[in-house]
This record gives structure tokens, C-alpha cells and sequence, in this order.
């Protein structure tokens, strides 16, 4: 072979070996990352304040690179019940990350015998620190760095259409009101039309009037009436109020006003403070 075309052979395969090089660490350092978690002690994967440590922030870190070593790390071990902190961990890097490349694997674990698995550990951390408030701030509108939004949004839909369950239901639709992109403002049109739970009518409510949609007053009033009794439905019943400031919330409030929002000092008291959004009055009322 002439020394040119040799010299050649050889830049080609050094460049490629190189290349392979640089690959292989990130992968090959998120399955190590794994298998060290596999050997940590459970009781300390996530600290007292829900801070990950070491070896999770790390994954994360690694981002989309890590994705493979952690869906591999949560097959290898869901079945064992002595790992579900670990899962529990592992599942949270996944809802950190939002890797739309994960998604298949995701549909997959909705028709496995893993699907509580993966409401229970995985769809909540996908809103996490969003709430049910409506703030500019609190959306994945405002998120210039996730990736595959077309994809997360037909992902969250069609597990939200075949979804038996009311209450992930809500928390799907949860999730979905954080877009503002045409296909999620299609959605929640048309779940106006055939939506009952008074849950999911106060967050199409709240959404489509953040899009300039008129509300529907008489829609708002039955599901406020029908959710004012049970506790559980306060943050909804709260974050609604203050997304669509209407009269109808206002006895609701006034009956809630002495409920401090919890772990928080000084107290708070979110009722009042809505109220007085509501009516446009500041009044000391407690």
C-alpha cells in the first residue's frame, strides 16, 4: 500500500477510535453510577429536604446520556421490593431530565404490570414545583430547554385518554395545562366538551382562560360546590380561584379564610389573599 493511503488509513481509524472514546465514558460512567446506587444503602438515596445524593446528581448531570444506564437500572430491579428506593430514585433522574427519547420505553411500562410503578414514581416528578397554580412562571412554556415537546405532549394526552382512573386523570391534566402549544390548547377544547369530573372542569376552565377563552360560569359554580367539602381539593380549589378570579370561588374562600397555608412561618393564609384578588378588596379579614 502507498504511504499516502496508508497514512490516511491510519488518521481514519485513529479518528474513529477517538471518537469511540469519547462515547464510551458517558455511558459506560452512567451504568457505573447504577451499579454503585445498586450497592448504597436505600435510606439515604435522597436526604431529609428531598435532595439526591452523589451518585443521582451525578445522572442527572449526564442528562440525556445516563437515560439508557437508568431505564436498564430500574428494568433490572422493579421486581424486587426490597429496591423500591431505588427505583423510587432512579425514576425521579428520569422525570428530572425529561428525556423525549425515553418515551417508548415509558408506553411500554404503561402496558407492562409496571404501570403503578410508573404513576406512583415517575408522572409527579414531571411537574415538580409546578403545582396547581397558573402563574406565567409556574408553565413549561416558560421551559426554552426541554426537548421534544410535540412528543411529551401526544405522550401525556393519549396516557390521559386511556386512563380509567379519575385522580391520574386530574394529574395528567395537570401536567398537560403547563403548554401552551396548539396541540395541548386542541385538548383541552375538546375535553370541555365531554369532561365530568368537576377536577378536570376547573383546570380546562382555568386553562382556556389563560388563552382568552371565555369561561364558563355556570360549569365553575357546579364544580366548585361539588369540591368545597373535601379538603384534599383545597391546592385545586385555591390555584383555580386565582387563575380565574370569579365570583363564583368567593363563599368557598370566605369559608376557608383561617386555613394557614402548611409548614410555612410566618403563617399565610392563600384564602385571603385570593379573596382580595377576587373581589379587589383589602380588607383585614382575619
Amino acid at each position: 500500500m502507498p504511504v499516502g493511503r496508508l497514512l490516511a488509513a491510519v488518521a481514519i481509524f485513529l479518528s474513529c477510535a477517538a471518537g469511540s472514546a469519547k462515547a464510551a465514558p458517558a455511558d459506560h460512567g452512567a451504568t457505573y453510577l447504577v451499579k454503585l446506587l445498586e450497592q448504597e444503602d436505600p435510606r439515604y438515596l435522597i436526604d431529609m429536604h428531598g435532595n439526591a445524593q452523589g451518585p443521582l446528581l451525578q445522572l442527572e448531570v449526564l442528562r440525556f446520556k445516563a437515560t439508557a444506564a437508568v431505564q436498564a437500572g430500574i428494568d433490572r430491579t422493579e421486581s424486587d421490593p426490597q429496591r423500591a428506593s431505588l427505583v423510587r430514585a432512579l425514576y425521579k433522574v428520569l422525570g428530572f431530565v425529561k428525556d423525549p427519547a425515553s418515551i417508548p420505553w415509558l408506553e411500554k411500562k404503561l402496558r407492562s404490570p409496571q404501570r403503578q410503578s410508573i404513576y406512583d414514581n415517575y408522572m409527579w416528578h414531571w411537574q415538580d414545583g409546578i403545582g396547581f397554580g397558573f402563574g406565567n412562571n409556574e408553565g413549561f412554556g416558560g421551559w426554552p430547554w426541554l426537548k421534544g415537546r410535540d412528543q411529551w405532549i401526544a405522550f401525556f394526552i393519549a396516557a390521559h385518554n386511556i386512563e380509567p382512573s379519575p385522580d391520574r386523570r386530574v394529574g395528567l391534566m395537570n401536567i398537560l395545562k403547563g403548554f401552551d402549544d396548539p396541540a395541548a390548547m386542541q385538548f383541552f377544547r375538546a375535553q370541555r366538551e365531554t369532561a365530568q369530573d368537576p377536577r378536570e372542569i376547573l383546570l380546562i376552565e382555568a386553562y382556556l382562560h389563560q388563552h382568552d377563552v371565555q369561561v364558563d360560569g355556570a360549569r365553575i359554580a357546579t364544580a366548585v360546590n361539588a369540591l368545597k367539602g373535601n379538603p384534599a381539593n383545597r391546592d385545586l380549589l385555591v390555584g383555580t380561584a386565582d387563575a380565574l378570579r370569579h365570583e363564583a370561588f368567593v363563599p368557598y374562600l370566605i369559608d376557608t379564610l383561617d386555613v394557614a397555608e402548611p409548614n410555612v412561618f410566618p403563617f399565610r393564609y392563600l384564602s385571603e389573599d385570593v379573596l382580595q384578588d377576587v373581589t379587589f378588596r383589602n380588607l383585614p379579614l382575619i
